[in-house]
């Protein structure tokens, strides 16, 4: 296993697993091949993002497995410049002694050990990128009744696989919550 560091393209999301560790809030993404199920881990819903909560639980009522998402966050930069600093620590700790991951998807537990492991920015880099990228939101989820056929008309998407992704991008708390309310309505309202 080999945990990529880099900010991850909100289009790639669905492409592995996103595994946390209680050192830090952030998310550590391992690219592999994997199925999509509706986690039968009874914390999973605390990870998502309030948001999505709403969301997700339909379609995980319908019997449509959802895909790693993320609402998109609307923060001030001072908060980024502390969430580097507990990421730098947990790379310390990977190239040092190791730490303990978990998917929330399962609670499948991981250690995780590299000595070669190195963030690819400094904290300005990383505050500067964050800035513009946690706007960004994606939802996923498995397809198989082709509903990207309608979505795609009217919410800005894409279809790969048999997942469609949905994707939004919100400037203050009010966008993202009105953006995410809307796409909520027309899937309810599409998905019988």
């Amino acid at each position: 296993m080999v945990l990529n560091p880099n900010l991850i393209p909100h289009e790639d999301f669905h492409k592995g697993l996103w595994l946390q560790t209680q050192k830090s809030p952030w998310y550590f993404f391992y690219e592999t091949p994997r199925d999509y199920v509706i986690p039968r881990n009874k914390s999973f819903y605390k990870t998502v993002d309030p948001n999505l909560l709403d969301i997700v639980k339909f379609l995980h009522s319908k019997n449509i497995p959802t895909t790693p998402s993320c609402s998109g966050h609307i923060k001030p930069l001072l908060q980024y410049g502390t969430l580097f600093n507990t990421i730098k620590n947990v790379q310390n700790d990977i190239k040092n002694n190791g730490i303990e991951l978990t998917n929330p998807e399962t609670n499948r537990k991981f250690f995780y050990k590299n000595g070669n492991y190195d963030l690819p920015w400094n904290k300005e880099n990383f505050i500067s990128q964050m800035d513009d990228y946690q706007k960004k939101g994606v939802l996923g989820f498995v397809d198989d009744d082709n509903h990207y056929d309608w979505i795609s008309k009217t919410i800005p998407s894409k279809n790969e696989n048999g997942i469609t992704l949905i994707f939004t991008k919100s400037n203050n708390e009010s966008d993202l919550s009105r953006n995410w309310n809307s796409i909520s309505n027309i899937l309810k309202d599409k998905i019988k």
